[in-house]
């Protein structure tokens, strides 16, 4: 393990789990934007997959709130995907 890298994302993986746990998802994309500003993350794309559906728990309700989709209109998992990732990737400006 090279700098004990993968370890610490051990510890990057609870901190999402307890958050997420806790909080809606659209609050938790800021812990993620903040663990990737500010530690080395060994695999950030992997804390992304693991944690997709708990970051992203809200977004559509907020989709249909802002009118990007009818109310009765099904919204696909990847523009839900891609708007929390675009909003968390956002968060790294």
């Amino acid at each position: 393990m090279a700098r004990g890298l993968l370890e610490d994302d051990h510890k990057w993986r609870i901190c999402l789990e307890e958050a997420i746990a806790m909080q809606p998802g659209m609050a938790c994309h800021w812990l993620l934007a903040v663990i990737l500003l500010t530690d080395e993350v060994a695999e950030p794309h992997l804390l992304w997959d693991q944690f997709k559906a708990g970051l992203c728990n809200d977004v559509k309700h907020k989709l249909h709130h802002m009118n990007y989709y009818q109310a009765d209109q099904e919204i696909p998992e990847d523009d839900v995907y891609d708007y929390c990732k675009g909003t968390t990737l956002r968060s790294l400006r």
